[in-house]
């Protein structure tokens, strides 16, 4: 199992598409569920991405490659992941890159943990205008945004976005949890708000916030 684990994460550092979807096959083959798939496979290989993008070990294109590979294997794993027997919560998170960022790899990753765990997501998908956060939360009833930025040159879209819901009107119910590259615990502390490090810790963010206990931890082998 570790193999194919290791096959899967050295297809998405190369770029290499038909071996991701293999790797992913393979382990669904092997009787991996693939909400396993996507925290131990290819939540970490996010992760580490973002890393290299931020601190320019990797460059667009490179990044772009890899990014295309991982999207190949969401969509071969989400419609196993968010199916009808996932359990239904009556919260709705509301989910969006801010303004800015165009980047949705690591948002579409959130968005298809979030519907695992049973949430209603409402995607308002990248480079997301802070007005249309506000307007969102409020058309869905929701008290739950988790906003994301993958460059350092959108992290003023990022707490632009932060302050117009922190002053807007009945925000003292909403929770706010942001994720990304450019963002960190430090920076959520100095902004009031909560900091996922990745898709798994948005999804137990999002369930504390709703009196829910986490997901349980497997992402070791």
């Amino acid at each position: 199992m570790e193999e194919k684990v290791h096959c899967l994460k050295q297809g998405v550092f190369s770029g290499d598409r038909e071996a991701v979807c293999a790797a992913c096959r393979e382990l669904l083959e092997s009787g991996m569920p693939p909400q396993k798939i996507v925290r131990i496979g290819l939540l970490p290989c996010m992760d580490i991405l973002g890393h290299q993008l931020a601190h320019r070990e990797k460059f667009i294109p490179q990044i772009m490659m890899s990014a295309r590979a991982v999207q190949d294997g969401i969509d071969l794993l989400s419609p196993l992941i968010v199916g009808a027997d996932v359990p239904s919560l009556s919260e709705t998170v509301v989910l969006g890159t801010v303004s800015g960022d165009i980047h949705t790899i690591g948002k579409t990753l959130v968005s298809i943990m979030l519907r695992s765990a049973g949430f209603h997501v409402v995607d308002l998908g990248t480079n997301v205008p802070p007005e249309k956060f506000v307007a969102a939360v409020r058309e869905s009833s929701s008290h739950i945004i988790a906003i994301s930025a993958m460059l350092t040159t959108t992290i003023t879209g990022m707490k632009k976005t932060i302050r117009v819901l922190r002053e807007a009107e009945g925000n003292d119910q909403w929770h706010i949890i942001v994720g990304g590259a450019p963002v960190n615990g430090r920076f959520a502390r100095e902004h009031n708000v909560e900091y996922a490090a990745d898709a798994v810790e948005t999804v137990n963010l999002a369930l504390k916030a709703c009196g829910i206990a986490p997901l349980p931890n497997d992402k070791e082998m």
